[in-house]
């Protein structure tokens, strides 16, 4: 397992994805994710007696972009910044009268909803004082329950497979889903791992990345699964959903992809598990085949300094995994229709003891499937209920086969081993996956910001 950081990455990689970004822009169509993704933070100014202070200017400064969001308090000295993405900022307080009052390192999460009250000093506005991490923030303006999973324990906490969804059952109401009915088997390839939440099924789930669906429309689940290294942080609603978050019973997981910032960066990693480096089952003779490389690499960067930022990555599976599945053949006499041997000698009546006698035949009769009808017993163990009856097919042998069936039989193969059942395939399992994404941001003016996102998988 390997992961190394490239500081400074290239401006051919930055290159390509701005060219996949403009292209993605072109078919662009404005949504509402900027509602349940973004936070709102609020507040009222105050002097020092208590009094509410009109008219004082509010700036919020995002630490990794420099982008600055601008507010003034009302009559009431209430402020509001109703849409900032989630990051670092440092708020700002200004008024002629009093000292500049400044907080650093204010942590806005993903849809969170907080609450950061403003005290001003009497003084000059050239003197200002600097508050180093700002209290935890309050909210009080919505009850919703839910758990935020940042950037960096998506990275550290250990993740089977490399899918964040792995860590949904770190949040309370929630557990693993054992091949649920959104799982892989059945629904999207990026759905190996599955959880479900209040005793709803997986596919109860909703999944959205930058407040865009990404849920599995058929059997729900996760239609994608962007890498780990591309996600900021997610948070998971079990309970309590404002109007914003329906559609689903059970939770809503809400992904915020990385964006650039005014800093170069990038990495590139490589994980590995094969046969070579693992143990041999105690009771086996052989180690299977088990070959699984999951690699890939991001990057991201200004395009423009303070303005526009761009960050894209690229994520590559490939596994060969040894297998064995046993079925049961037609062999033999079976290949032409000849089907008496499932036979038993044993007499039993469709409609159960007592039912009428017209219906009494060996528990392996075979009927014509063109002739089935539904009957209703008269009498019987099974008496009002509806069954299946035809003709029978003497001796179990079939004698019509199709011309199709028949070119059909001559690709069974031959059992290759005894009793029941017949047959072992030893065919590997060989998955190729990959998936890659590309985010563009962009500051307009003081008070309005757009991005917007393409992936692929």
């Amino acid at each position: 397992m390997q992961k190394k950081n490239v500081q400074g990455a290239g401006a051919v990689v930055l290159g390509l994805l701005v060219l996949v970004c403009v292209t993605c822009f072109l078919g662009t169509l404005p949504g509402y994710a900027q509602q349940v993704v973004n936070a709102t933070l609020s507040g009222t100014v105050s002097d020092p007696s208590g009094a509410n202070v009109p008219g004082a200017e509010v700036t919020a400064t995002n630490q990794a972009t420099n982008s600055i969001v601008s507010s003034k308090s009302d009559s009431s000295g209430s402020y509001i910044f109703p849409s900032l993405p989630p990051g670092t900022y440092t708020l700002r307080a200004t008024k002629s009268g009093f000292q500049t009052q400044v907080m650093t390192g204010v942590v806005l999460q993903v849809n969170q909803q907080a609450t950061i009250n403003i005290k001003l000093t009497v003084g000059a506005v050239s003197t200002s004082v600097e508050v180093s991490g700002a209290a935890p923030l309050v909210q009080t303006t919505s009850a919703s329950l839910g758990t935020v999973i940042t950037g960096e324990k998506i990275k550290q906490l250990p993740l089977n497979l490399r899918e964040f969804g792995g860590l949904a059952v770190l949040v309370p109401g929630t557990t693993i889903d054992n091949g649920g009915f959104a799982n892989s088997d059945i629904g999207s390839p990026f759905s190996q791992t599955t959880y479900v939440a209040n005793g709803t099924r997986s596919a109860s789930n909703n999944i959205l990345v930058d407040g865009v669906m990404s849920r599995n429309l058929t059997f729900g689940g996760f239609a994608i699964q962007p890498p780990p290294d591309a996600i900021q942080e997610f948070k998971i609603q079990t309970n309590i959903y404002d109007a914003a978050f329906g559609t689903s019973a059970g939770s809503t997981i809400n992904v915020v992809l990385k964006s650039g910032t005014n800093q170069f960066h990038g990495g590139a990693w490589e994980f590995l598990r094969n046969d070579a480096l693992d143990a041999r089952n105690f009771f086996a003779t052989t180690r299977p085949e088990f070959r699984r490389n999951q690699f890939g690499g991001e990057a991201g960067g200004p395009i423009q300094k303070n303005k526009t930022f761009v960050y894209g990555s690229i994520e590559l599976l490939r596994r060969v995994e040894g297998n064995s599945s046993t079925t049961t053949i037609p062999a033999g006499p079976q290949l032409s229709g000849n089907m008496s041997g499932a036979l038993t000698g044993t007499i039993q009546n469709l409609c159960g003891a007592g039912g009428p006698s017209n219906l009494n035949y060996d528990s392996g009769q075979l009927f014509d499937p063109a002739t089935l009808s539904n009957y209703v017993c008269p009498s019987g163990a099974n008496a009002g209920s509806t069954i299946l009856v035809g003709t029978p097919i003497s001796g179990n042998i079939i004698t019509n086969i199709d011309p199709v069936a028949q070119k059909l039989i001559s690709y069974v193969p031959a059992p290759n081993r005894t009793g029941f059942p017949n047959f072992v395939q030893n065919t590997p399992v060989v998955e190729n996956d990959y998936q890659w994404n590309v985010r563009v941001d962009h500051t307009i003016g003081p008070n309005d910001q757009i991005f917007g996102h393409y992936l692929f998988a």
